[in-house]
């Protein structure tokens, strides 16, 4: 792989890949929030629900003891009367504003009903004269639709309330919704995508509540402009600094591969820019210093290499003369000045000890 390609590489590990799994990781935070928002606030829902549940069963309770204790009703199980109880009974669920009564023997059979199901009740037990159980009482000042539409009125949610091994519930409006066993969950209502939350209703074993509302707006990309502008406006400068980086890098290698190409073809001219003061600035530096020792290097090579020619040439000179013994101590003269730098060497024509010296010649460096 090219330099390049590892840079481009480099560059997607290092920046886009890591901008993708944010964005993921604050998308699925995002959402994760926005359901967690809506959960909390179909919870609060629930509590409300629970707590006009509970209203309601103490308003049962004390019509149910105001039932209990009408001295008519008490006369009419006395004499068990059966129209007397349910004339009774009916004048005093009135009287306490009672939805629903009903009035059982002891045995459990029902002696006087009154209005329809009973929803959010209170049960009494009636003690006759004699102490014993003289029967039982089961008042609700409320109906399961009355109980819904508080619920609705007060929540802004839509509630259901159901027995706890159905696996759906009917809404105020009459719309059928799946319910979860626990927790909330994502369901469809009338062709819409609607959030459900569920909870059971106080002191009821069996009766659970569902309450269900629009989620939240849509998580990340719902987000303010100004926070997905910014986020755009990071993740942009991030992948342009770096593609900067990136073409800075290549280019200063390529001016230094072209530089060192330059050198295997014996051009010592090229110089590579510096700059700034970085690692890539101090090796564009380095590599001039060592484009100018090459060149002293190749300099003086050339140089030492004219001198051997020349040498050669004066050999070549010394032996096409005859050696002649003038022309090769010449030759041999010229040699050792020219392997030296600062120095003088002298050729002495003299003849046998004691003739005298008959000329010299002097060579200098």
């Amino acid at each position: 792989m090219s330099f390049r390609g590892r840079l481009t590489l480099f560059l997607v590990l290092i920046v886009v890949v890591p901008m993708v799994v944010i964005t993921v990781l604050a998308a699925r935070v995002a959402d994760d929030a926005s359901t967690g928002k809506a959960d909390a606030r179909l919870f609060a829902g629930l509590e409300t629900a629970n707590a006009v549940y509970e209203r309601d069963q103490a308003d049962a309770k004390m019509a149910a003891e105001a039932i209990g204790a009408d001295r008519a009703l008490a006369d009419a199980l006395r004499t068990g009367d059966s129209a007397s109880i349910e004339a009774a009974t009916a004048t005093a669920a009135r009287a306490e504003g009672a939805e629903s009564v009903s009035v059982t023997s002891p045995q459990g059979d029902v002696l006087a009903e009154v209005g329809g199901e009973q929803f959010a009740s209170a049960e009494l037990t009636l003690t006759g004269q004699g102490g014993g159980e003289a029967g039982t009482v089961e008042a609700s000042t409320t109906s399961k639709q009355a109980y819904l539409e508080d619920v609705r009125e007060l929540t802004g949610r839509d509630p259901a309330v159901y027995v706890g091994s159905d696996a759906t519930a009917t809404l105020l409006g009459g719309e059928r919704v799946d319910v979860p066993s626990s927790g909330g969950e994502d369901v469809e209502v009338a062709g819409s995508e609607q959030r459900v939350l569920t909870g059971s209703l106080p002191g009821e074993s069996d009766l659970r509540i569902a309450l269900v509302g629009q989620p939240e707006e849509g998580g990340f990309f719902s987000s303010s402009p100004a926070v997905i502008a910014g986020l755009v406006a990071f993740f942009g400068l991030a992948f342009f600094l770096a593609l900067g980086v990136m073409r800075a890098l290549s280019g200063q290698v390529a001016a230094m591969l072209d530089a060192a190409r330059g050198i295997g073809e014996g051009d010592f001219s090229r110089e590579v820019p510096v700059v700034g003061r970085d690692e890539m600035a101090g090796l564009a530096d380095e590599f001039n210093k060592m484009s100018v020792r090459l060149k002293a290097q190749m300099d003086q090579l050339r140089r030492q290499q004219l001198e051997i020619d020349r040498s050669v040439r004066r050999i070549g000179e010394a032996f096409a003369s005859g050696l002649d013994r003038q022309g090769l101590l010449q030759i041999v003269a010229e040699t050792a000045v020219s392997a030296c730098q600062r120095w003088r060497a002298f050729v002495i024509d003299r003849v046998c000890p004691p003739a005298p010296i008959h000329r010299v010649r002097s060579y200098s460096s």
